[in-house]
């Protein structure tokens, strides 16, 4: 079903942080409102001549900017050439398995979400707020980019559908096991390093 995927993570994520995280933790609260509104509103579309889009992804889209409102000047410009680079890749993808769907040689969810990943690493190589931050803003908005091409030709596109909240999930996923894993490699080289120096 379309939008299983996304849904089956925020039930996750609104357990974890509902009855697993430390009372004390700093992201318990947001995380578990996050979920859980995300939850509530996902049926919901909001239609804009000439398409539609779903609740959950303006919500995220005005968290994005709201993120983007706290960074420095020169942070925040390179952020909105980062989003600019999204849409433009994004929209591109989306065009090509329309035009040539033959090219998409495995599963089309986890090929889109493997190519968002690949264009936010390229971007933002260290910092994962700033990661995901630019693969929401900027898929979203291609995502409406991608409608407005299509009602030129006469269709009708529901953006950021189940679907895409399915694509993005996995995104998700990929890019918290690669910081992850990130994180415990410098940790042990970290511990390794500091081992050298105490026999040394």
């Amino acid at each position: 079903m379309s939008g299983s995927i996304f849904i089956g993570f925020l039930w996750g994520t609104w357990i974890v942080a509902t009855f697993l995280m430390h009372k004390q933790h700093k992201y318990r609260f947001p995380l578990a409102l996050l979920s859980l509104i995300l939850l509530i509103v996902y049926p919901y579309k909001i239609h804009i001549s000439p398409f539609s889009i779903q609740l959950p992804a303006i919500i995220l889209l005005i968290i994005g900017y709201v993120y983007i409102t706290y960074l420095s000047f020169v942070k925040r410009l390179f952020m909105m050439i980062a989003i600019i680079v999204m849409v433009t890749g994004y929209t591109g993808f989306l065009l090509m398995t329309l035009y040539d769907p033959v090219w998409i040689i495995f599963d089309y969810h986890l090929m889109s979400a493997i190519f968002i990943f690949f264009i936010a690493q390229i971007l933002f190589p260290k910092n994962l707020f700033s990661h995901l931050v630019c693969s929401v803003l900027g898929t979203i908005q291609g995502e409406v980019v991608y409608g407005v091409i299509l009602s030129k030709w006469g269709f009708s596109y529901s953006a950021c559908s189940g679907d895409y909240l399915d694509t993005y999930t996995i995104y998700l996923f990929i890019s918290l096991t690669w910081f992850f894993i990130r994180y415990i490699s410098s940790s042990m080289s970290l511990k390794n390093s500091i081992g050298k120096q105490k026999h040394g």
